[in-house]
């Protein structure tokens, strides 16, 4: 017996989200409900942008960036190229949010 009324079955939980699944995709994409997404032959170029140069990019600008920050208290002369890698640091959100947003190539760089 597995519960207190003496039945043998055990009922489980329904979860009902009163929602479809791709309703909730769209949710959790940050499109919400009633607002229509991007384009998607954009986000597919954002999405191999993100994947095959943005990735790179970040990466090497987080490893010069780490070690270069420290020396910018010493030389004036690094904060303009460290912050130059903070942007490379940061492309994957900038490539990231235009994906989501399905943003063409030539608004996202306005």
């Amino acid at each position: 017996m597995n519960r207190r009324d003496g039945s043998r079955t055990r009922s489980l939980p329904r979860f009902d989200y009163g929602t479809s699944f791709m309703n909730a995709l769209r949710i959790a994409a940050g499109g919400g409900l009633g607002t229509g997404s991007g384009n998607p032959i954009w986000m597919m170029v954002w999405m191999s942008t993100l994947m095959f140069v943005a990735f790179p990019i970040s990466g090497v600008s987080a490893g010069w960036y780490i070690l270069l920050n420290p020396f910018t208290l010493i030389f004036d002369g690094l904060n303009p190229f460290t912050d130059a890698l903070l942007r490379g640091v940061q492309f994957t959100h900038f490539c990231a949010k235009h994906m989501m947003e399905g943003t063409p190539v030539t608004e996202a760089f306005k």
